[in-house]
């Protein structure tokens, strides 16, 4: 019995140092691990107090607005709007919120907004290109090429002084506030008239919407256009300009494009038809334009 309690103190006095040593070692690595975390612990607190300094600080603060794609707004009421102020630190400016701000008033179509460092914020506005006077029994409303409304505030007599805007006159009533978008039939007017090819809407004198949905064009001259319901527009558009490529337009008193496959025309009463000629109108002709036009004074 005594040997066997000899043999157990022997290897008990071998094991002990080492697990003593193993356990240092181990307290020794988890000491230097919880000493580098709190290291870079302060360490980003350091970098994240120096960023806070410098973001309120003068060197990083706005010192410069620039507006760009100004036409007819005004650069006060658009820096009013974006509410940015001189001094007012860059990482602070809220872009999303300017730039919905600025988007939110009628007559902007869209808009940027960015930082240029150090010191600059830039705006750049894309405004809304008025394009129609919408006139119904009693209002006028100005409409931009979208169909949007740009302004409703004006009486229907007012309409006669707006000679840059084609003047659509409606039955149908234009229930639509500032900034909001036409909707329905009007609507479909608004974007027929933004399809009309420069020449055609140069002669656009007036553009009726009836309340059965059929469309009338006016241009000068006195010359009614029938178009009918606004759809198929861009062919309907084409048979105009095909048909007015096409005759004389001595006497003419109304084109029809309701059929656009079948454009046909008619003259003013007591007018004789014009002889056929062979000499060109100023505009080409596409010879794969819709439909034949039927009139004895078709050129050609």
């Amino acid at each position: 019995m005594s040997r066997r309690r000899g043999v157990s103190k022997v290897v008990a006095s071998q094991v002990e140092p080492r697990l003593a040593e193993r356990r240092r070692s181990v307290a020794a690595a988890a000491h230097r691990r919880r000493r580098q975390r709190s290291l870079r612990l302060l360490a980003g607190l350091g970098t994240l107090m120096v960023l806070v300094a410098l973001a309120f600080s003068p060197l990083l603060s706005v010192d410069e607005i620039r507006v760009e794609g100004l036409d007819r707004l005004d650069e006060e009421q658009v820096l009013a709007i974006a509410g940015v102020d001189p001094g007012a630190p860059m990482l602070l400016v809220d872009l999303g919120r300017v730039r919905d701000d600025l988007v939110a008033v009628p007559t902007v179509a869209s808009a940027a907004v960015d930082r240029e460092w150090p010191r600059r914020i830039v705006v750049r506005v894309v405004e809304e290109r008025p394009l129609a006077l919408v006139v119904d029994d009693r209002t006028a409303a100005v409409v931009a090429e979208g169909g949007r409304v740009l302004d409703i505030d004006r009486a229907p007599e007012e309409a006669h002084g707006e000679s840059d805007l084609v003047r659509v006159v409606t039955d149908v009533p234009v229930e639509r506030r500032a900034g909001e978008w036409l909707e329905g039939p009007t609507a479909r007017v608004v974007s027929m008239v933004a399809q009309m090819s420069p020449p055609l809407l140069g002669r656009v004198d007036s553009v009726r919407l009836a309340s059965t949905g059929s469309v009338e064009v006016k241009l000068d001259g006195g010359v009614v256009v029938l178009v009918g319901p606004p759809e198929d527009v861009p062919t309907k558009l084409l048979a105009v300009e095909t048909v007015l490529a096409r005759v004389v337009e001595e006497c003419l008193a109304v084109v029809d494009v309701r059929d656009p496959m079948r454009a046909a025309v008619s003259r003013d009463e007591g007018c004789a038809a014009p002889a056929p000629t062979d000499v060109p109108t100023d505009e080409s002709v596409d010879v794969g334009a819709p439909g034949t036009v039927e009139d004895p004074g078709a050129a050609g």
